[in-house]
């Protein structure tokens, strides 16, 4: 039983001059990203007595709105959010339908899609927001740099801990990496134009910063005797 007791109380005093010689942390990098793909969001709506009626013409803006889209190349278009209801007014009595839906524009081609946007709103459209992303295809290069270089500072750190504290070399015990998965949309400025009023969209390609950062933890080896 003296001896079970002792070997118990050793085994903290083990694990602690176990970790004695371990050292944890974090290296960060970022670069700034230029967005190179914008969705534009509009709106056709019409209100009335007759729900039947607002829906056709709905329907008719939106399908002209959508076969124009589709004649310009490198814009996806797409339609969204159809809704149909009635107002009230605060004692619950009926005023009129209201129907509308939205079409949904992307593009990598910010000029196209200023052009296109400008004329839509002229042919009676809304326009909802403009959003400006990073294509999945530019957010996977950019992370592969990243990478690359949060990993290559950390190992220069553990390097220069390991040489400043004079041990001999260093063993890796745990790493992670933190990166961003594909981030939401972040809003332009819309400015919100009568139909006669509307000319081409200027839209403008802002910087998104992305940052990777590696957090580990190493065991510092001691020189040899």
């Amino acid at each position: 039983m003296l001896l079970a007791a002792s070997l118990l109380f050793a085994q903290p005093i083990f694990a602690e001059t176990e970790r004695l010689h371990r050292v944890a942390f974090a290296e960060a990098v970022s670069a700034e990203v230029a967005h190179d793909r914008t969705v534009a969001l509009l709106r056709a709506q019409a209100e009335g007595q007759d729900p039947a009626e607002l829906a056709d013409r709905v329907n008719r803006q939106i399908d002209a709105a959508l076969k124009r889209a589709n004649r310009v190349p490198g814009i996806e278009a797409y339609t969204t959010g159809y809704h149909t209801e009635a107002l009230r007014d605060r004692e619950g009595a009926f005023r009129r339908w209201v129907v509308q839906q939205q079409l949904r524009l992307v593009s990598d081609d910010n000029s196209a899609l200023g052009r296109l946007v400008g004329a839509l709103q002229q042919e009676g459209l809304l326009l909802v927001a403009l959003t400006g992303t990073v294509s999945e295809a530019q957010r996977r290069k950019t992370l592969d740099t990243l990478v690359a270089q949060a990993l290559h500072a950390f190992r220069h750190r553990a390097e220069q801990v390991t040489q400043t504290l004079g041990f001999s070399g260093y063993r890796l015990v745990r790493i992670d990496l933190d990166y961003p998965t594909a981030q939401p949309g972040v809003p332009r400025g819309v400015a919100f134009l009568a139909a006669r009023e509307a000319a081409p969209v200027p839209i403008t390609g802002e910087l998104e910063t992305v940052t990777v950062r590696v957090r580990g933890e190493v065991e510092l080896l001691p020189q040899s005797q």
